[in-house]
């Protein structure tokens, strides 16, 4: 059965302190990760497993085949509202279609197209909500793939353009993969490692904290079927020559059938680079609100995370929230 999904996020950043401007980007995937304190390489979830590690990525309920489609639908209205924003007339296809998912028994197909860099280039050039300047050179499209091996084992793999100043002919290329073990029904274990294109090598470092060439491992416990307890480790390989090794931590509380509360903490050994989240998700508005539906498949999701930084320069200050519409 073909599911649409009407996915919109906004990111809503604000730095602590000395920063007068309200800088506001279109982001499709990293709410309930960095809620969690980034610590998610065990965690299956949508697109947003597809950006870390993609052997977690499942584009629909347990059990379901089909296509999903992932849309924006605020994507039009700006680029009506700001055509003089850009000249690429791509635009307005990856601001409008998010991604998609495609399942099919085992093997589940994913892509993410045109998301937005949160690299600090792109983030400090904005100074109002939702500007699109400088969206075209900013943008990164993801294409993996995940596939269950066994019921314990799965493995997943992606490769990611980044179109920057010379547009899509002179895209540069990265990739990662990973694998996740489920020794038992409450314990994950996974591994994945990530390859940013020369040049990007501090693309996913800002807010994800992933170093460019390095493999990072992560565990997640669930010691009651409402708990998860997560931890990773960045940095554990030297190929990309980083500072120290990196732990991040991250709980998540399922308070009733329908709200979950998340909390996250990470920090950079040798250095004063630390920081700690909170945040929220509402699997299913609809079900928190009026109980249960048989047969009725539209499910609106919201999430939102809050996190603190401590960084050579002072401190930052950011909060993303998720509205997820699916019919």
């Amino acid at each position: 059965m073909k599911t649409g999904i009407i996915l919109l996020l906004v990111l809503h950043i604000r730095p602590v302190r000395g920063e007068e401007n309200l800088l506001v980007t279109l982001n499709t995937v990293h709410a309930r990760p960095l809620a969690l304190g980034g610590a998610f390489v065990t965690f299956e979830d949508d697109l947003a497993a597809l950006a870390y590690n993609p052997a977690g990525f499942n584009p629909g309920p347990a059990g379901k085949s089909g296509l999903s489609w992932f849309l924006n639908p605020l994507g039009p209205v700006l680029c009506i509202l700001q055509s003089d924003r850009f000249s690429d007339s791509s635009v307005p296809v990856t601001l409008s279609l998010v991604g998609a998912g495609y399942t099919a028994g085992r093997v589940r197909l994913g892509l993410i197209l045109g998301e937005e860099s949160l690299t600090e280039t792109a983030r400090l050039q904005r100074s109002r909500f939702f500007d699109l300047r400088d969206y075209e050179v900013h943008r990164n499209t993801a294409v993996g793939f995940s596939i269950a091996l066994a019921p314990k084992v799965s493995i997943g793999a992606a490769v990611e353009w980044y179109i920057r100043d010379g547009g899509w002919r002179r895209a540069r290329f990265g990739h990662r993969y990973g694998i996740i073990v489920r020794p038992r029904t409450n314990i994950a274990v996974g591994l994945c490692y990530l390859d940013m294109p020369e040049g990007a090598g501090k693309e996913r470092l800002s807010l994800d904290r992933f170093p460019d060439e390095t493999l990072n491992i992560g565990v997640s416990f669930s010691p009651w079927t409402w708990v998860t307890i997560a931890a990773d480790v960045r940095n554990v390989s030297d190929e990309g020559r980083q500072k120290g090794v990196e732990p991040h931590a991250g709980l998540e509380i399922r308070i009733i059938d329908g709200l979950n509360l998340r909390g996250g903490f990470y920090k950079l050994f040798g250095d004063v680079e630390q920081g700690v989240s909170v945040g929220f998700g509402i699997p299913d508005v609809l079900t928190l609100l009026i109980g249960r539906r048989e047969n009725f498949n539209w499910r609106i999701k919201f999430e939102a995370a809050a996190i603190c930084q401590k960084v050579d320069t002072g401190g930052r200050k950011w909060i993303l929230t998720s509205l997820q519409w699916m019919i």
